[in-house]
């Protein structure tokens, strides 16, 4: 489960979510800003813990992303997407991260975007992908 949240990571609820039969768990975030946490049945790999985009302080898109290192409790960035996007979807398949749709700020205003992109871990960069037909966003 991915999932948004508004609050410090650091008081999320771990133990509601392991009740709930979601033992693994991965949270990042600030009170009042945009974060995110995974909850999860089965353990997280490296991939599954890594953030991508959304919005700043100042409401500025982000393409940049971050991965977190449980054993260090500490984040790191990864390479950035080519666009900055917000309410995207991102899927983790076969080691590889997607990032779909979703809006950009390309025209100097938010707008559906069709594109999506694919980041290999190994090597640190994203590339383009084909782009869906009807753009769409969460």
């Amino acid at each position: 489960m991915l999932q948004e949240i508004k609050m410090d990571a650091a008081i999320f609820p771990v133990e509601a979510f392991a009740a709930a039969g979601l033992p693994h768990t991965c949270a990042h975030g600030f009170k009042g800003k945009h974060g995110v946490a995974i909850a999860s049945r089965h353990p997280l790999r490296d991939i599954d813990r890594t953030v991508i985009g959304g919005v700043d302080d100042s409401d500025s898109l982000l393409s940049s992303g971050e991965r977190y290192d449980p054993a260090a409790n500490a984040w790191s960035p990864i390479a950035s997407m080519g666009t900055a996007r917000v309410h995207h979807a991102a899927a983790a398949i076969d080691g590889l991260l997607y990032a779909i749709g979703g809006y950009d700020d390309s025209s100097g205003t938010f707008s559906l975007n069709p594109s999506g992109e694919r980041y290999d871990p190994a090597a640190n960069t994203w590339s383009p992908i084909a782009s869906m037909g009807t753009a769409r966003a969460y």
